[in-house]
């Protein structure tokens, strides 16, 4: 596994805080739920915009996230690729239960990577093969006629 240098992040935090973080701070966060279990990590250009985004419940799913996630913590991360970088890595890192889309393991790699390649070169062979054979077939049908 690549290691990078440890963020350093803010302590822990009720979600109420949030709005005290800066508008113009950009970085990774982290979400926890009532027992400060990292379930989340996140990045954004504002990590106080993007907190609040995932406390405003428009549906029954956030509402759920609003009810039961109410810690936070973030590192200053102003580079945009540093940001998505880390992001990547402290998920497959820390593997929080939320997310999904960054994680990489043997697995998914197999599945997207390895798999499509091996079905393809299936195919070119049987279509190789049903041709040997129907050149088999065909001088075989010269012969006995």
């Amino acid at each position: 596994m690549i290691e990078l240098p440890e963020l350093h992040f803010t302590d822990l935090k009720p979600i109420q805080e949030c709005c005290d973080i800066p508008s113009n701070i950009a970085g990774i966060y982290l979400i926890f739920d009532n027992s400060k279990i990292l379930v989340y990590v996140g990045q954004a250009k504002s990590i106080r915009n993007r907190i609040l985004q995932h406390y405003k419940a428009n549906n029954a799913a956030e509402s759920l996230i609003a009810q039961y996630y109410n810690y936070y913590a973030y590192a200053d991360v102003s580079d945009p690729v540093d940001r998505e970088i880390y992001e990547t890595w402290y998920i497959n890192k820390l593997k929080p239960r939320l997310n999904r889309s960054k994680t990489f393991t043997y697995t998914s790699s197999f599945n997207e990577m390895i798999l499509p390649q091996y079905k393809a070169e299936q195919r070119t062979n049987q279509i190789l093969l049903r041709q040997k054979l129907s050149d088999i077939i065909e001088q075989a049908a010269k012969i006995i006629y």
